[in-house]
């Protein structure tokens, strides 16, 4: 309800080309967010942060408050950061949940058909995976036998491991049964040694995470006291 004085104001600006945009980069942060509500939120953001440090400067002339009013424009660009955070944290989310998904499915294709391997392996798709497991799984239906819908998953994912992958299933397709199995079993073992990489990585990044937070928190307590100082000096400054 408070974001609907700027539902009108969303339609007016947001042309296809950039609502395609937007939509796209909504779908790869895997959020359910319409680009419409999205553009509402840049705009209410800053409008309601700078009426009430607004309001709050009239009733209480401190320094704290009309820094606010200053910045608080600046939160229009708010969304756009949260949003790249979310889609690196997706793209991070998929390297993990990739593995999980191709090592049943490439099992199951020792004795099932392409199509229905993929189909039983939904199950094992990621929150982040399952959007791209259910576009392929219908573009193999509609393009039985072909390679095409791996391609696309593949470029969708930006994921050299399903190049690769689509690369080894069409070679298990043109050769013996004995061969396949090889194929297959290689495939399982790399994508086994991805999921330890994966691990390693995550292992490897927390204590960096950490030091950051640390680093935040200690530049908190560092600022705070010296915009106090300052704001104690300017107002001794004009009492003179």
């Amino acid at each position: 309800m408070m974001l609907a004085p700027f539902q009108s104001l969303s339609h007016k600006y947001l042309t296809e080309e950039k609502k395609e945009q937007i939509q796209k980069k909504l779908e790869e942060a895997g959020l359910d967010t319409k680009p419409e509500e999205y553009l509402k939120m840049k705009v209410a953001y800053p409008i309601i942060f700078t009426s009430v440090f607004l309001i709050c400067t009239v009733f209480h002339d401190y320094y704290l408050f009309k820094v606010g009013v200053l910045i608080s424009p600046l939160l229009y660009f708010y969304p756009d950061y949260l949003l790249k955070k979310r889609i690196k944290q997706a793209i991070e989310a998929r390297k993990f949940e990739l593995p999980e998904y191709l090592i049943p499915m490439l099992q199951l294709l020792k004795t099932h058909t392409t199509l229905e391997a993929v189909k039983k392996a939904q199950i094992y798709a990621g929150r982040h995976l399952r959007p791209y497991v259910s576009t392929l799984t219908a573009e193999l239906e509609m393009y039985a036998g072909s390679d095409q819908p791996f391609r696309n998953f593949a470029a969708a994912l930006n994921s050299p491991e399903v190049n690769t992958f689509t690369i080894a299933l069409q070679q298990a397709q043109k050769t013996d049964k004995v061969q396949s199995l090889r194929i297959m079993d290689a495939q399982i073992k790399m994508m086994r040694e991805l999921k330890h990489e994966n691990y390693n990585r995550l292992i490897q990044n927390k204590p960096m995470e950490m030091n950051k937070f640390n680093v935040a928190v200690i530049g908190c307590i560092v600022i705070y006291p010296m915009v106090i100082v300052i704001q104690s000096l300017m107002q001794g400054f004009a009492s003179i």
